[in-house]
């Protein structure tokens, strides 16, 4: 059964819904059902028309004619009258090697009052930027954003952790933040006792190891660093490939 279209939200909404799927041809859609019940949850909320059968057709034509790569990012697109779209990019292996990547903490604070901030949508104007600006200064893996009350809340294509002990940490939706497919399964499976705490900028400096992370990549460990710091430590090299992916 779909989701009620609501004709008046989805005339104002100027934007579509997202899903970014990780496809292998080991074993296929990668984290599927929650991506399924993300993009669900998001029409229902903003009024979009949604045909969960029409989604997994479309995602299983996209499959059946993806060659022989062995991993692919798959881009699912809703718009608000329930029009679908897909496409698909062939990526190499998640995960990167040393050296370790550079995130920059960005100087722009999100709003934790910004409901749409929890949804995977086409609406994303300042991530982006952010993200374009400082990988090309910086060579940064990505960019993490602080809310106005100066917690971090996640990056520009990820969600993010940090390790403390034998303990997984991640920003509660309430900071404002997506719930990333990744970070779901990650408190759902409790795989590595990861939970929920409010984090700041001076958490991420005394953490074990800092992590961001979405169902494409997966978890890539990252070192943090102010804006200015990494613009100074640029010292060469074009830093890691980016699949174009956001949680």
């Amino acid at each position: 059964m779909g989701s009620a279209y609501n004709k008046d939200m989805a005339a104002e909404a100027e934007f579509s819904l997202i899903e970014t799927i990780l496809w292998t041809k080991s074993s296929g859609y990668v984290l599927l059902p929650y991506h399924l019940r993300r993009i669900a949850a998001s029409a229902e909320c903003l009024g979009f028309r949604c045909d969960p059968d029409e989604i997994a057709r479309t995602l299983q034509g996209c499959a059946d004619n993806l060659s022989a790569e062995k991993f692919w990012k798959v881009r699912l697109m809703l718009a608000p009258d329930g029009a679908l779209s897909v496409s698909a990019t062939p990526i190499e292996p998640p995960g990167y090697k040393e050296p370790i990547p550079r995130a920059v903490i960005s100087t722009i604070a999100v709003s934790s009052a910004d409901a749409m901030l929890r949804h995977k949508t086409t609406r994303r104007a300042l991530y982006d930027a952010e993200f374009k600006t400082w990988s090309a200064r910086t060579g940064c893996f990505d960019v993490i954003f602080v809310n106005e009350r100066a917690e971090v809340t996640e990056g520009a294509r990820t969600n993010l952790f940090i390790q403390r002990g034998a303990a997984i940490l991640t920003p509660p939706l309430e900071g404002g933040l997506l719930d990333g497919t990744l970070r779901k399964w990650m408190l759902d499976s409790q795989a590595m006792r990861t939970s929920e705490c409010v984090l700041t900028v001076a958490d991420l400096a005394s953490a074990d190891r800092i992590f961001l992370g979405n169902s494409v990549r997966g978890l890539v460990e990252v070192r943090s660093t102010s804006r200015a710091a990494a613009e100074s430590a640029r010292g060469g090299g074009s830093g890691p490939r980016d699949n174009g992916a956001r949680r």
